[in-house]
């Protein structure tokens, strides 16, 4: 019995609902879905990991306590993560690095802005060298 050559691109499957077009793009019932680029989604990390790495270096340091903060509908622009470094208040929202992070919003500006006039160490930052920068810029005064 002669083996079939498969048709290029088209693929069906009952139980899951895949099909391929001739094209190749996936598709899930019946509308395209976007295909991600699996490098550089891994190689960006996600939000949530650049605050546990940031939180983590924070509280390593002496006379340090950091927190994440958890927003809600009610408490919206705060920033990500509250802490204490030798009695100054930091004040840090963190975003992921381009092309993946979002902008600051208007209220999380406003907010940064507040806590800064209060007297707070405040800044936007996308991984703990940019922390470690931030401490060492507002240990200064600047």
């Amino acid at each position: 019995m002669a083996k079939r050559k498969p048709v290029q691109g088209i693929r069906k499957e009952v139980a899951g609902a895949v099909q391929r077009t001739p094209e190749g793009a996936a598709c899930e019932a019946g509308k395209p879905v976007r295909r991600r680029n699996r490098t550089s989604r891994q190689s960006i990390p996600l939000e949530s990991s650049i605050v546990a790495g940031c939180i983590k270096y924070l509280n390593s340091l002496p006379k340090c306590r950091a927190r994440k903060v958890s927003g809600t509908e009610q408490r919206g622009g705060e920033p990500d993560i509250d802490a204490c470094l030798g009695g100054k208040s930091l004040k840090i929202e963190v975003k992921r690095p381009a092309p993946c992070g979002t902008p600051l919003t208007a209220l999380q500006a406003a907010t940064l802005r507040q806590w800064k006039e209060a007297g707070a160490i405040t800044g936007v930052v996308t991984g703990v060298a940019e922390l470690k920068e931030l401490i060492i810029k507002g240990d200064k005064g600047l």
